[in-house]
């Protein structure tokens, strides 16, 4: 009788550990991309022995970006910036330069146009309707979320999480429901997100940034 009770439960425990799966988004595999901006220098993306990604951008721009064919409820990883740079302020279009920040985007719906406008058939990016921007960047002053300047309204929203640097080598571990934030930001219900984007920038006011992440991973509640 007390194997029969520790059998089961052991099927519980593991019931329990199936019901909130990881699936995890490898930074090392071959599905990544990046997207520059034309005329900018190109922000560095490099595969660190841990399996971290190091985002570097000095006087540059570019996002790594892959298609996503899974998705969950909540979306986690952990990150951490080693160089803020010059102070930025993510409502100013020119002054909005961030260390690092993790991108959701969504799929056209009821006619958008895409936010990289000409440049998705001209250069083969992704169609996109709508954005969702988690930035390591900003003012603890400013709301969670905000309109993204630099889309149309309603197409794209900025999210800050944290805004200091991390103390030398400590990561910080983050969890967001996009879902939720999606509906809040822009009044309906999410679609499955098509794409997810790193980036990192200081085109406009220059200096140099730099930040980490690991262990981006979507959960299954």
């Amino acid at each position: 009788m007390m194997n029969q009770r520790l059998r089961i439960a052991g099927c519980l425990s593991l019931l329990l550990v199936s019901s909130a799966q990881a699936d995890s988004l490898s930074l090392s595999d071959d599905r990544w991309e990046t997207i520059g901006v034309p005329g900018e220098a190109e922000t560095q993306f490099e595969i660190k022995p841990d399996g971290s990604l190091h985002v570097v951008s000095e006087d540059s721009v570019a996002f790594r970006y892959r298609e996503l064919d899974i998705s969950g409820q909540t979306l986690t990883w952990r990150w951490r910036v080693d160089a803020m740079g010059p102070a930025s302020d993510p409502m100013q279009v020119g002054a909005d330069d961030r260390a690092i920040a993790v991108h959701l985007w969504f799929p056209e719906q009821d006619d958008q146009d895409s936010l990289f406008g000409g440049l998705a058939e001209l250069f083969g990016y992704p169609q996109v309707g709508n954005a969702l921007t988690y930035t390591w960047g900003g003012s603890a002053s400013e709301p969670r979320i905000m309109p993204n300047p630099h889309l149309a309204e309603g197409q794209g929203a900025l999210i800050v999480l944290q805004t200091k640097p991390s103390a030398p080598g400590e990561w910080s571990q983050e969890t967001i429901d996009f879902r939720q934030d999606f509906r809040k930001a822009f009044g309906k219900e999410a679609p499955p997100p098509s794409h997810i984007a790193i980036s990192g920038d200081s085109d406009d006011l220059g200096g140099y940034r730099a930040g980490r992440i690991a262990d981006l991973r979507f959960i299954n509640d």
